[in-house]
Formats: C-alpha cells, structure tokens, sequence
C-alpha cells in the first residue's frame, strides 16, 4: 500500500479529527429505524433546539397525552387518536353553543329544516329556490320561537341556531352512529374545558415535534398506543437528541463524497492496533516450562502468571544432583556463589515466603466500569464529579497518554467537536483530579 492509496491521504489533520469525532458520535451507522431521535438530524441544529424538543417530548409524555386519553375515554365516539378527541371536543363546544340558545328538544324536531327556511330572509330562500307559503312560514316561526331560550329571539338568531342545531345532529351521527341519539353535553359540565385545554396542548406538542422528524410526520393521526410507544422511544433515545447538533455541526464539514472509505480505514486501523496486546501475553506463558517437567508443575501452582521468576528458579536447579549435604551448608554460608544461593531456596524456603505469592496480584488497577452519561449536552450540563469519571475511565485503558492528550480523548467521548475555554477549564480540572 502507497501513502496515495489512502483515501484520508489527502485531508488535513483537522478533517481527520472532525472525521474521526464524526464516526464516534455515530454519524455514519446511525439510522432513523435504530435511533428514534436520527430522523431529526437535518432539523435540530443547536442544543438549544435540543433542550426545547426534549422538554415538549417530556411534556406529552408526562401530562398532555395521559390528559387527552383520560378525556377520550369519557367521550362520545370512543375517540382513539389525538386528532379524533380533537374533532368530538369541538363538537361539544357547539352542542354547548347551541343550547345556550335552543332547548335540547330542537335536535329531536323531524321538519327541522322547514323551521330553518321559514326563519330565514326571502334572500336566502331565494338562493336555494325553498318556497315557503306565508300562512305555513308564520306557523313555523311561532314553533321556532317555541324552542328558543328566550322569547325575545329575533329571527335572524334563531335562522343561525337552528342551523347551528342542524350540523350538529349530522356531524353527531357521524362520529357516534346513526343510533346514538341526539346530541348532548356530558353529566361533567367540566370535562368540555378539561378535554380542550389537553387537546390543545397535545396538538401544539405533537405539532413541533411532528416537525423535527423527517419527513414530517401527522403524529394527531396515530392510534394512543402507537403514539405512545413512538414518545417512549424518542425518550429512551435522548443520547442521540443530545448529539445532533453536534453530529450536524461536523458533517457540514467534512467532505461530501467517500466517507465509508474513510471509515473503513479508521475502523480498520484500530482494529488492527488492538490484537496486539493479546498475543504477547499468550507468548510469555508457554514457552519456557518445556525444559523442565518436575519444576515447571512445581512453579506453575504458586507463580501461574509471573514470566521473570519463574525462568529463575527453573534453570538453576539441577534434578540430577540427589546430595543434599551439599545445600545444608550453603544455606549457613553467608558468600556461596550465586548459583548455590538460588538452589538454597528450594523445597523449605519457597512456601514461608510472601513475595512470590504476591507477585501474581493485578500490577494494574481494574479499569472501572463506564460511566453513564449523556453524550453531546454543554460541559456546563456535566458536574465535576461525571467529567473525573470520564477521564478516570480514560485514563485507565492502558494507553500512555500525555494530560493533553487525555484532555482532548475526553472531549471526543463527551462529543465535542472543538475544545473551547469552557471544555478545556472544566476537563483540565478533570485531569489534575484524575492525575493529581
């Protein structure tokens, strides 16, 4: 492979970075089918826009829909979306409206239509081509003024009334069925005002965040349950939220065209990087014991994981010398030659000592667990406490870093794209915490 063979050969290391940022905040495997929050990528542009989309979800979420449902569930019809309620609310504010100014028994009048015509002006008779002969009309008026709540009810009103009372009968059938009766308001004299008000909140909310999910999205139209199944996997998906201006914000920046190859050869490079540790560990442990059968089983069960003592104590001691005169007065001599010394040490003095016993023991601290924070929020958002987590966890990987480079491994987990005085204030600190 030639250095112009790399497809990130001709980006600078400042595109690199942003591309590297880019492929760990998701951007390139991330989808709208695996992460709810995705389809709104192209739409929310600032954390700002994210914080108001993550208060009106956690809105609908906690009080407007379980509201409209609860309503729903009182109401004629059965209403099973937000936009059904919606429609048998308004319904009920104009039965409401109406018998302020008909008594209920104008919905159940079967020449409702002929009261209308003889109520109205020889104009509007005219426009329809209704007759209406004057000795009938001045009956009709008289039964007309019968069903007004008031007696002073000019015609004119009560023209619009009955009409009024006309719709409302047909468009009650329509949401109720032909055999639910006549129109009526609930025993709740409140639950029109209670319905409203959730209504109108739900339909503001579901309006905003129908606009953020792309394509736009008629979110009124969803059954309760598919509406509320969508809300909670918007909710459980607030990581994503949180990234969006920030995975935007990048890939405004990088290049239009060839970025699964770039991706390819970074993935690529760090999985290549990592099988090395791996292998070296398996290599210490296997090849020495061959030589000798005896020692090798007797050093395996006290030292299975130390390299260097047990090549020390395997090669010194010879099976073939059976004197143990020979080792008795090594022991009490204090300058024997080095080999002596070691073959002092056999059977009776290896199992006091501490030290070997101890060797085994993990050199390195046990790299602590994740932290569980939300990836793209302000560093302001994050308490001191979270960002030492972050790098402590950092720190721990086993990668020889340098503060700065530790500072900066931090900002691209917290999913900052450029470090400003703010990020590297609070994640310096982080660092003196971690490295003291």
């Amino acid at each position: 492979m030639t250095a112009t063979s790399s497809p990130t050969s001709s980006l600078t290391t400042e595109l690199r970075e942003d591309l590297r940022s880019y492929a760990d905040l998701g951007g390139l495997t991330l989808t709208a089918d695996t992460h709810a929050w995705y389809a709104g990528v192209d739409t929310i542009s600032t954390p700002e826009e994210a914080r108001a989309a993550s208060t009106v979800l956690a809105e609908l979420r906690g009080r407007d829909l379980p509201a409209v449902r609860e309503a729903a569930s009182s109401l004629v019809g059965a209403p099973g979306t937000v936009g059904e309620t919606g429609r048998a609310v308004a319904l009920l504010i104009r039965v409401r409206r109406t018998l302020a100014a008909l008594g209920p028994q104008a919905y159940e009048t079967e020449d409702l239509d002929e009261l209308i015509a003889a109520t109205a002006n020889g104009a509007w008779r005219k426009e329809r081509g209704v007759k209406v002969p004057l000795l009938r009309r001045r009956s009709l008026r008289g039964r007309a003024r019968g069903l007004a709540s008031s007696r002073w009810a000019r015609s004119g009103a009560l023209h619009a009334a009955l009409t009024a009372a006309a719709e409302d009968r047909t468009k009650w059938a329509a949401l109720a069925g032909a055999d639910a009766g006549a129109p009526a308001l609930p025993d709740d004299a409140e639950l029109i005002n209670t319905a409203a008000e959730a209504v109108q909140a739900t339909s503001t909310g579901l309006a905003a965040l129908g606009k953020l999910l792309q394509p736009e999205r008629d979110l009124e139209a969803l059954a309760f349950d598919d509406l509320a199944d969508l809300l909670d996997r918007l909710a459980a998906d607030e990581g994503t939220l949180y990234r969006l201006p920030a995975l935007r914000s990048l890939r405004d920046r990088l290049p239009a065209e060839g970025l699964d190859a770039l991706y390819a050869e970074l993935t690529a490079a760090e999985a290549a990087a990592e099988p090395v540790v791996e292998p070296v560990v398996e290599a210490v442990t296997v090849p020495e014991p061959r030589a000798e059968e005896p020692v090798a089983e007797a050093v395996a069960e006290p030292e299975p994981v130390e390299e260097p003592v047990a090549e020390v104590v395997a090669e010194p001691v010879v099976v073939s010398e059976p004197e143990p005169e020979p080792v008795v007065e090594v022991v009490t001599e204090p300058e024997p030659e080095p080999v002596a010394v070691v073959e002092a040490a056999p059977a009776p003095e290896l199992a006091p000592e501490p030290e070997p016993v101890a060797v085994p023991q993990p050199r390195r601290p046990r790299r602590p667990r994740k932290p569980s924070i939300t990836v793209g929020k302000p560093v302001t958002a994050y308490s001191p406490e979270e960002l030492t987590a972050v790098v402590r966890w950092i720190d721990t990987d086993g990668e020889k870093r340098t503060d700065d480079e530790l500072l900066r491994a931090a900002m691209k987990e917290l999913g900052f794209a450029r470090i400003g005085p703010r990020i590297k204030e609070a994640l310096g600190a982080a660092v003196s915490e971690v490295r003291g």
